[in-house]
């Protein structure tokens, strides 16, 4: 069983290596996701997968760093810093905060991100 942490290295480390299993891997299989906060709910791993290919699709490099990881029971608040280089070659910023619940087994049930995505899209031409 991994600890939450374990779990939060595992999921920013899987988007910088485009390893889509490796990060789906980190939520239970009954998960749901708001990516961002306001977005409609995406639940379920295939759902999770579909997401995954979607954004890897656009971007060349994708660099999600977490910089300040605050746990409290079995929930996270991770502030982080994304650079990704668009298959157009043109490089983006972002930064944002994700708010994970967690199972028993560490695995993320609920993540909200509390970002603004478009300057990535942008750059992509999405």
């Amino acid at each position: 069983m991994h600890s939450i942490s374990q779990t939060i290295t595992a999921y920013f480390s899987a988007i910088g290596r485009k390893d889509r299993e490796s990060w789906v891997a980190c939520f239970a299989d009954d998960s749901v996701a708001h990516d961002p906060a306001h977005a409609p709910a995406r639940a379920g791993k295939d759902a999770h997968r579909a997401f995954f290919d979607a954004v890897a699709a656009l971007f060349e490099t994708l660099e999600f760093r977490a910089v300040d990881v605050q746990i409290c029971g079995d929930e996270a608040a991770v502030a982080f810093r994304a650079k990704c280089r668009a298959k157009n070659g043109r490089l983006a910023e972002a930064g944002g905060i994700d708010v994970f619940t967690f199972d028993t087994e560490s695995r993320i049930r609920i993540v909200k991100g509390f970002w603004d995505p478009s300057p990535l899209f942008a750059a992509a031409g999405a």
